[in-house]
């Protein structure tokens, strides 16, 4: 029998509605405002809208990009973004800096600094409504036992 390959083609984006509610443009790196521009800034081939806001809050920037066959996906944050709709991050000055390869003798170090660095990431990651929890618990003792 013949035997081909099938190749399935990713729908591609038809709308990218970025959320521009109070929440969601306070976000760490500018926010839904900052995503709205940046997408519009590309000149990409589909329209690049604002909504007051796309009902997930909390996760981050909301974008929901909807697809030329009917599917769509919500996504949090630029990265996010760029990545769903296989764009690339344009560099800023700043990350455009020249790279040279340390000695080798450094590499040992590199990769001591670089396992503090996430295990201090991952203490600082705390959930806020455990937090909140937490603080509650610790009045509430307070008042029982006082």
């Amino acid at each position: 029998g013949d035997r081909r390959a099938t190749v399935l083609k990713a729908a591609s984006p038809s709308t990218v509605t970025v959320c521009t509610a109070d929440i969601c443009c306070n976000q760490e790196n500018g926010g839904g405002k900052n995503i709205l521009d940046h997408l519009r800034s590309r000149n990409l081939p589909y329209p690049i809208d604002e909504a007051p806001c796309l009902g997930a809050c909390g996760g981050g920037a909301m974008v929901s990009i909807d697809f030329e066959d009917g599917s769509y996906t919500l996504v949090a944050g630029l990265d996010n973004t760029l990545s769903e709709l296989s764009l690339v991050k344009e560099k800023t000055a700043s990350e455009s800096k020249t790279l040279t390869s340390p000695p080798a003798e450094v590499i040992g170090d590199a990769r001591d600094r670089m396992r503090a660095e996430v295990a201090a990431d991952e203490q600082k990651k705390s959930n806020p409504w455990l937090t909140a929890a937490s603080y509650l618990a610790k009045k509430a003792g307070e008042k029982m036992f006082s």
